[in-house]
């Protein structure tokens, strides 16, 4: 994994540890689409998770949903493309944990998908609605597993996006396995429980809050009294340029012999005979 990415799933890692609560051991949750995805390219996703994880344990599950989707598909299907979900049942089967999961969504998660998209079971199938019902946020019923969702179904994501609370995962060409950065929802969200827990009396410990109320007033002394000297006494610190002492000899006009000076004799010869002048 190259140093870039590297760096940025660590910084994603920590944003949903300190938002979400999501820590290692990690869950990763699959659907059909990236399972099929992987058979395909022939993809190596544990060799590639762990690295992505930094290192860290997890497991790996699909729903039951999914299986009966891909041998829907399968029985439909036929030549290279029935080969091909035959190895991926095989692949979820071998490698996966099934869940069994109950479609209909509790209040929270479903007056929460209602608001962003009222038509989302129109555009869901079944193991898309379990899905959400797996890692949604819900108040009834809170999640004893939080799940990473692997998927390539853009739908399915958007709603995981707008949550911000659900880190996606998707395979990119074929060949590079991405950890989303949070959404902007995600980060906006993250933003006001900070400032809730700052505002809420209790939350925070008084000492800590004198603390942080004295090093900000500290940081605003030194830009103002930074700005007042910046303003008012010239930086002692500041590289001072150079100039000249003199000017450059090769750039002057060479000096004229002063007026009432001695003149130099020349010698001019005229048929011969030569003249002072």
């Amino acid at each position: 994994m190259r140093h870039g990415r590297a760096k940025a799933a660590r910084k994603t890692l920590a944003f949903f540890e300190r938002t979400a609560g999501i820590k290692a051991p990690y869950h990763i949750i699959l659907d059909g689409t990236f399972l099929v995805a992987l058979v395909k390219y022939k993809f190596p996703l544990r060799e590639r998770l762990d690295k992505l994880l930094q290192h860290a344990f997890f497991t790996l599950y699909t729903t039951n949903s999914v299986i009966e989707e891909l041998k829907a598909l399968k029985e439909a299907a036929a030549g290279d493309k029935k080969k091909l979900l035959e190895d991926t049942l095989e692949f979820a089967n071998d490698e996966c944990e099934i869940v069994s999961v109950i479609t209909e969504m509790d209040e929270g998660t479903k007056t929460f998908v209602d608001a962003a998209y009222p038509d989302y079971k129109d555009t869901l199938s079944a193991p898309g609605l379990d899905l959400l019902k797996l890692c949604l946020p819900s108040k009834e019923a809170p999640r004893a597993i939080k799940y990473f969702v692997a998927c390539h179904d853009e739908d399915l994501l958007d709603m995981l996006r707008s949550a911000g609370t659900v880190p996606c995962l998707r395979l990119a060409r074929g060949s590079v396995l991405l950890l989303e950065n949070p959404s902007k929802s995600g980060q906006r969200q993250a933003t006001k429980e900070e400032q809730k827990k700052w505002a809420a009396s209790g939350s925070v410990r008084e000492e800590e809050r004198l603390l942080v109320e004295a090093v900000r007033a500290e940081k605003r002394n030194k830009l103002d009294n930074s700005s007042y000297q910046a303003s008012s006494v010239e930086n002692p610190h500041a590289r001072k340029k150079r100039k000249a002492k003199e000017p450059n000899p090769l750039s002057c006009k060479k000096k004229k012999a002063s007026e009432g000076g001695t003149k130099k004799r020349r010698r001019r010869r005229k048929g011969g005979a030569a003249e002072d002048n």
